[in-house]
Protein backbone atom coordinates (compact mmCIF):
# COMPACT_ATOMS: atom_id res chain seq x y z
CA UNK A 1 0.00 0.00 0.00
CA UNK A 2 1.42 3.15 -1.18
CA UNK A 3 2.47 5.47 2.24
CA UNK A 4 0.26 8.26 1.00
CA UNK A 5 -2.87 7.15 0.54
CA UNK A 6 -2.81 4.24 4.01
CA UNK A 7 -4.51 7.21 6.04
CA UNK A 8 -7.65 7.74 3.71
CA UNK A 9 -7.97 3.95 3.23
CA UNK A 10 -7.99 3.03 7.19
CA UNK A 11 -10.20 5.75 7.97
CA UNK A 12 -12.72 4.79 5.14
CA UNK A 13 -12.46 1.08 6.49
CA UNK A 14 -13.15 2.27 10.04
CA UNK A 15 -10.36 1.55 11.59
CA UNK A 16 -9.45 4.78 12.38
CA UNK A 17 -12.14 7.11 13.89
CA UNK A 18 -11.77 10.56 12.59
CA UNK A 19 -13.86 13.73 13.51
CA UNK A 20 -16.20 15.31 11.04
CA UNK A 21 -13.52 17.82 10.15
CA UNK A 22 -11.00 15.21 9.50
CA UNK A 23 -13.70 13.53 7.03
CA UNK A 24 -14.57 16.71 4.92
CA UNK A 25 -10.58 16.98 4.63
CA UNK A 26 -10.38 13.35 3.09
CA UNK A 27 -13.14 13.41 1.02
CA UNK A 28 -12.10 16.78 -0.62
CA UNK A 29 -8.67 14.84 -1.34
CA UNK A 30 -10.73 11.89 -2.90
CA UNK A 31 -13.04 13.94 -5.31
CA UNK A 32 -10.19 16.44 -6.01
CA UNK A 33 -8.22 12.93 -7.04
CA UNK A 34 -11.27 11.73 -9.53
CA UNK A 35 -11.26 15.25 -10.95
CA UNK A 36 -7.45 15.25 -12.01
CA UNK A 37 -8.61 12.69 -14.47
CA UNK A 38 -9.97 15.90 -16.44
CA UNK A 39 -7.72 17.67 -18.54
CA UNK A 40 -8.95 20.85 -17.66
CA UNK A 41 -8.48 20.39 -14.43
CA UNK A 42 -5.17 22.38 -13.08
CA UNK A 43 -3.50 19.95 -10.45
CA UNK A 44 -2.63 16.22 -10.17
CA UNK A 45 -1.38 14.03 -7.41
CA UNK A 46 2.44 12.63 -7.89
CA UNK A 47 2.62 9.86 -5.68
CA UNK A 48 6.45 9.37 -6.35
CA UNK A 49 6.72 12.74 -4.94
CA UNK A 50 5.02 12.52 -2.15
CA UNK A 51 6.28 8.64 -1.20
CA UNK A 52 9.81 10.33 -1.73
CA UNK A 53 9.16 12.64 0.93
CA UNK A 54 8.28 10.40 3.31
CA UNK A 55 10.91 7.75 3.11
CA UNK A 56 13.42 10.64 2.89
CA UNK A 57 11.87 12.05 6.21
CA UNK A 58 11.86 8.58 8.32
CA UNK A 59 15.44 7.69 7.06
CA UNK A 60 16.44 10.87 9.28
CA UNK A 61 16.87 10.35 13.22
CA UNK A 62 14.16 10.70 15.58
CA UNK A 63 14.20 13.35 17.93
CA UNK A 64 13.66 10.90 20.94
CA UNK A 65 16.62 8.57 20.13
CA UNK A 66 19.03 9.69 17.96
CA UNK A 67 20.33 5.81 17.08
CA UNK A 68 16.31 5.10 15.68
CA UNK A 69 15.21 6.72 12.23
CA UNK A 70 11.96 8.53 12.16
CA UNK A 71 8.65 6.72 12.08
CA UNK A 72 5.80 8.50 10.93
CA UNK A 73 1.86 8.21 12.23
CA UNK A 74 0.05 7.37 9.24
CA UNK A 75 -1.99 11.20 10.02
CA UNK A 76 1.62 12.53 9.48
CA UNK A 77 2.75 11.12 6.41
CA UNK A 78 -1.07 12.17 5.11
CA UNK A 79 -0.53 15.68 5.94
CA UNK A 80 3.16 15.19 3.89
CA UNK A 81 1.29 13.69 0.98
CA UNK A 82 -1.17 16.33 0.83
CA UNK A 83 1.69 19.01 0.70
CA UNK A 84 4.64 17.39 -1.83
CA UNK A 85 2.16 15.12 -3.82
CA UNK A 86 -0.36 17.83 -4.63
CA UNK A 87 1.00 19.29 -8.20
CA UNK A 88 -0.24 22.01 -10.94
CA UNK A 89 -0.16 20.25 -14.17
CA UNK A 90 1.36 23.71 -15.78
CA UNK A 91 4.84 23.62 -14.35
CA UNK A 92 5.10 20.36 -11.53
CA UNK A 93 5.32 23.03 -8.66
CA UNK A 94 3.49 22.58 -5.58
CA UNK A 95 -0.57 23.07 -5.23
CA UNK A 96 -0.33 24.27 -1.57
CA UNK A 97 0.82 27.21 -0.88
CA UNK A 98 -1.07 27.67 2.60
CA UNK A 99 -1.99 24.81 4.89
CA UNK A 100 -4.08 25.27 8.20
CA UNK A 101 -3.46 22.93 10.77
CA UNK A 102 -5.17 22.71 14.01
CA UNK A 103 -4.45 19.88 16.46
CA UNK A 104 -4.28 18.78 19.97
CA UNK A 105 -1.29 19.62 22.13
CA UNK A 106 2.09 16.66 22.32
CA UNK A 107 0.71 15.45 18.65
CA UNK A 108 4.15 16.13 17.43
CA UNK A 109 3.10 19.54 15.62
CA UNK A 110 6.06 21.35 16.10
CA UNK A 111 8.20 17.63 15.18
CA UNK A 112 6.49 17.36 11.66
CA UNK A 113 7.34 21.02 10.85
CA UNK A 114 10.91 20.71 12.18
CA UNK A 115 11.39 17.85 9.25
CA UNK A 116 9.57 19.66 6.65
CA UNK A 117 11.44 22.78 7.00
CA UNK A 118 14.82 20.19 6.58
CA UNK A 119 13.42 18.76 3.37
CA UNK A 120 12.54 22.29 2.21
CA UNK A 121 16.39 22.96 2.96
CA UNK A 122 18.04 19.98 1.48
CA UNK A 123 15.47 18.85 -0.91
CA UNK A 124 13.81 21.21 -2.35
CA UNK A 125 14.39 22.44 -6.42
CA UNK A 126 12.61 25.15 -6.78
CA UNK A 127 13.93 27.58 -6.54
CA UNK A 128 17.02 25.41 -7.18
CA UNK A 129 19.35 28.15 -5.28
CA UNK A 130 18.76 30.82 -2.27
CA UNK A 131 15.77 28.91 -0.64
CA UNK A 132 14.86 30.82 2.82
CA UNK A 133 12.91 29.07 5.34
CA UNK A 134 11.24 31.00 8.64
CA UNK A 135 10.28 29.15 11.68
CA UNK A 136 8.50 31.92 13.73
CA UNK A 137 6.02 32.01 16.47
CA UNK A 138 4.48 34.88 19.17
CA UNK A 139 7.53 34.07 21.16
CA UNK A 140 11.23 32.97 20.43
CA UNK A 141 11.21 30.59 22.77
CA UNK A 142 8.48 28.69 20.78
CA UNK A 143 9.47 29.17 17.58
CA UNK A 144 12.68 27.64 18.85
CA UNK A 145 10.85 24.40 19.12
CA UNK A 146 10.78 23.23 15.79
CA UNK A 147 14.16 24.96 14.55
CA UNK A 148 16.21 22.70 17.44
CA UNK A 149 14.39 19.58 16.60
CA UNK A 150 15.83 20.52 13.02
CA UNK A 151 18.62 21.82 14.53
CA UNK A 152 19.56 18.55 16.13
CA UNK A 153 18.44 15.89 13.73
CA UNK A 154 20.78 17.67 11.31
CA UNK A 155 23.40 17.17 13.71
CA UNK A 156 23.54 14.09 14.45
CA UNK A 157 23.28 12.89 10.53
CA UNK A 158 26.50 15.10 10.05
CA UNK A 159 28.19 13.24 13.17
CA UNK A 160 27.78 10.48 10.50
CA UNK A 161 27.41 11.41 6.99
CA UNK A 162 30.98 13.97 6.51
CA UNK A 163 28.91 15.12 3.21
CA UNK A 164 26.47 16.78 5.10
CA UNK A 165 28.52 17.98 7.88
CA UNK A 166 30.76 19.53 5.01
CA UNK A 167 27.51 21.04 3.40
CA UNK A 168 25.98 22.66 6.70
CA UNK A 169 27.08 25.39 8.81
CA UNK A 170 24.73 25.47 12.12
CA UNK A 171 24.80 27.73 14.04
CA UNK A 172 22.16 28.56 17.23
CA UNK A 173 19.32 30.13 15.43
CA UNK A 174 20.53 29.67 11.78
CA UNK A 175 21.56 26.50 9.55
CA UNK A 176 23.04 27.15 6.20
CA UNK A 177 22.99 24.70 3.00
CA UNK A 178 26.01 25.90 1.46
CA UNK A 179 25.92 24.06 -1.73
CA UNK A 180 22.29 25.64 -2.79
CA UNK A 181 22.90 29.26 -0.36
CA UNK A 182 19.81 28.19 1.12
CA UNK A 183 19.03 29.16 5.32
CA UNK A 184 17.01 28.09 7.86
CA UNK A 185 16.31 30.62 10.24
CA UNK A 186 14.27 31.22 13.45
CA UNK A 187 12.37 34.83 14.56
CA UNK A 188 9.38 35.77 16.65
CA UNK A 189 6.77 38.25 15.98
CA UNK A 190 8.69 40.89 17.94
CA UNK A 191 11.41 41.04 15.98
CA UNK A 192 11.57 44.12 13.86
CA UNK A 193 13.31 42.74 10.66
CA UNK A 194 10.13 40.79 9.57
CA UNK A 195 8.77 43.18 7.26
CA UNK A 196 10.12 42.67 3.76
CA UNK A 197 11.25 38.95 4.49
CA UNK A 198 11.11 36.77 2.21
CA UNK A 199 10.60 32.93 2.63
CA UNK A 200 9.81 29.50 0.52
CA UNK A 201 8.61 27.85 3.38
CA UNK A 202 7.01 30.05 6.89
CA UNK A 203 5.64 28.32 9.74
CA UNK A 204 3.55 30.27 12.23
CA UNK A 205 3.68 28.12 15.53
CA UNK A 206 0.85 28.16 18.72
CA UNK A 207 -0.80 31.15 16.26
CA UNK A 208 -4.12 30.78 18.87
CA UNK A 209 -1.55 32.90 21.78
CA UNK A 210 -0.28 35.08 19.28
CA UNK A 211 -1.74 38.58 19.29
CA UNK A 212 -0.83 40.30 16.45
CA UNK A 213 -1.85 36.65 13.99
CA UNK A 214 -3.44 38.71 11.38
CA UNK A 215 -0.47 41.28 10.89
CA UNK A 216 1.86 38.66 11.22
CA UNK A 217 0.20 36.36 8.55
CA UNK A 218 0.26 39.61 6.15
CA UNK A 219 4.21 40.25 6.39
CA UNK A 220 4.82 36.64 5.69
CA UNK A 221 2.01 36.37 2.81
CA UNK A 222 3.90 39.51 1.58
CA UNK A 223 7.19 38.02 1.50
CA UNK A 224 5.91 35.01 -0.50
CA UNK A 225 4.48 36.76 -3.77
CA UNK A 226 6.95 37.60 -5.88
CA UNK A 227 7.52 35.86 -9.09
CA UNK A 228 10.34 33.34 -7.07
CA UNK A 229 7.82 32.39 -4.85
CA UNK A 230 5.56 30.01 -6.75
CA UNK A 231 6.43 26.86 -4.61
CA UNK A 232 6.24 28.82 -1.61
CA UNK A 233 4.20 27.37 1.77
CA UNK A 234 2.87 29.90 5.06
CA UNK A 235 2.44 26.77 7.24
CA UNK A 236 -0.27 27.67 10.26
CA UNK A 237 -0.44 25.12 12.68
CA UNK A 238 -1.63 25.45 16.23
CA UNK A 239 -3.67 23.89 19.11
CA UNK A 240 -7.01 25.79 20.11
CA UNK A 241 -7.19 28.51 22.75
CA UNK A 242 -9.09 30.31 25.03
CA UNK A 243 -9.34 34.02 23.20
CA UNK A 244 -12.59 33.69 20.75
CA UNK A 245 -11.95 37.28 19.55
CA UNK A 246 -8.35 36.63 17.79
CA UNK A 247 -7.38 36.78 15.08
CA UNK A 248 -6.20 32.93 15.09
CA UNK A 249 -10.12 32.01 15.96
CA UNK A 250 -11.36 34.38 13.42
CA UNK A 251 -8.86 32.08 10.34
CA UNK A 252 -10.06 29.27 12.33
CA UNK A 253 -13.59 30.41 11.57
CA UNK A 254 -13.59 30.98 8.46
CA UNK A 255 -11.38 27.59 6.85
CA UNK A 256 -13.61 25.21 8.84
CA UNK A 257 -17.04 27.06 7.04
CA UNK A 258 -15.20 26.48 3.80
CA UNK A 259 -15.00 23.27 4.18
CA UNK A 260 -18.06 22.41 5.29
CA UNK A 261 -19.61 24.59 2.38
CA UNK A 262 -17.20 23.13 0.18
CA UNK A 263 -15.80 26.75 -0.27
CA UNK A 264 -12.56 26.00 0.84
CA UNK A 265 -9.50 27.99 -0.97
CA UNK A 266 -7.83 25.64 -3.83
CA UNK A 267 -4.37 26.44 -3.17
CA UNK A 268 -4.63 25.93 0.69
CA UNK A 269 -4.90 22.33 2.82
CA UNK A 270 -7.24 22.59 5.99
CA UNK A 271 -6.66 19.63 8.66
CA UNK A 272 -8.39 20.32 11.99
CA UNK A 273 -8.15 17.09 14.40
CA UNK A 274 -11.03 18.20 17.23
CA UNK A 275 -13.67 16.65 19.46
CA UNK A 276 -16.77 17.11 17.56
CA UNK A 277 -18.99 17.41 20.91
CA UNK A 278 -17.92 18.44 24.64
CA UNK A 279 -19.52 14.89 25.55
CA UNK A 280 -16.78 12.95 24.06
CA UNK A 281 -13.98 14.18 26.11
CA UNK A 282 -14.83 12.15 28.82
CA UNK A 283 -15.17 8.97 26.81
CA UNK A 284 -11.00 7.77 26.24
CA UNK A 285 -12.19 6.42 22.91
CA UNK A 286 -13.09 10.01 21.26
CA UNK A 287 -10.14 11.46 22.74
CA UNK A 288 -8.78 9.88 19.45
CA UNK A 289 -10.54 12.64 17.53
CA UNK A 290 -8.47 15.48 18.98
CA UNK A 291 -4.97 13.40 19.26
CA UNK A 292 -4.46 11.22 16.29
CA UNK A 293 -1.13 9.81 17.34
CA UNK A 294 -3.43 7.61 19.28
CA UNK A 295 -3.67 5.79 16.02
CA UNK A 296 -0.82 4.07 17.31
CA UNK A 297 -1.09 1.49 20.20
CA UNK A 298 2.17 1.30 21.71
CA UNK A 299 2.24 5.51 21.74
CA UNK A 300 -1.56 5.63 22.85
CA UNK A 301 -0.46 3.31 26.11
CA UNK A 302 1.07 6.02 27.10
CA UNK A 303 -0.30 9.08 26.24
CA UNK A 304 -4.07 7.63 27.12
CA UNK A 305 -3.37 7.56 31.03
CA UNK A 306 -1.63 11.07 30.60
CA UNK A 307 -4.60 12.35 28.97
CA UNK A 308 -7.28 10.90 31.79
CA UNK A 309 -5.12 11.86 34.50
CA UNK A 310 -5.33 15.50 33.43
CA UNK A 311 -8.86 15.11 32.61
CA UNK A 312 -9.41 13.77 36.11
CA UNK A 313 -7.22 16.84 37.79
CA UNK A 314 -9.65 19.27 36.18
CA UNK A 315 -12.73 17.76 37.43
CA UNK A 316 -11.49 17.91 40.54
CA UNK A 317 -9.37 21.37 40.36
CA UNK A 318 -12.39 22.53 38.34
CA UNK A 319 -10.28 23.71 35.04
CA UNK A 320 -11.82 21.23 32.63
CA UNK A 321 -11.23 24.11 30.09
CA UNK A 322 -8.07 24.02 30.00
CA UNK A 323 -8.41 20.13 29.28
CA UNK A 324 -11.13 20.78 26.49
CA UNK A 325 -8.37 23.43 24.79
CA UNK A 326 -5.13 21.41 25.12
CA UNK A 327 -5.89 18.00 24.62
CA UNK A 328 -9.47 17.91 23.19
CA UNK A 329 -8.64 20.77 20.80
CA UNK A 330 -11.84 22.64 21.74
CA UNK A 331 -12.50 26.55 21.58
CA UNK A 332 -13.47 27.86 25.34
CA UNK A 333 -13.44 31.35 26.49
CA UNK A 334 -10.96 31.86 29.50
CA UNK A 335 -12.30 33.60 32.27
CA UNK A 336 -10.17 36.13 32.95
CA UNK A 337 -10.76 37.78 29.20
CA UNK A 338 -14.44 37.21 30.03
CA UNK A 339 -14.06 39.66 32.87
CA UNK A 340 -11.77 42.03 31.09
CA UNK A 341 -14.14 42.38 28.48
CA UNK A 342 -17.01 43.08 30.50
CA UNK A 343 -14.76 45.87 31.99
CA UNK A 344 -14.36 47.72 29.10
Amino acid sequence: MNPSFEYINRVKSGEIRVNKQINLTIQRTLNDLEQSKNEQYPYYFDEAQATKVIKFIECLPSPDDSSKTMKLANFQKFILSELFGWRKKSDGSRRFSECFISIARKSGKSMLFAYIAITYLLMEKIPANGRQIILTSNTREVAHLSFDIARNALINVGSISPAIRNRLTINKETIEDKRTQSIMKVTSATDEHLNGLKSDLALMDEGATQGNFKEMYGVLKSGQNGASSKNSLLAMISTSGFNLQSDYKKFYDIYTESMRDNTAPENTFIAVWELDSIEQAMNDDDLILANPLLENKEIASVILPKLAQDRENGIKLNTLNNFYVKSCNMWFQNRSIVILMMIF
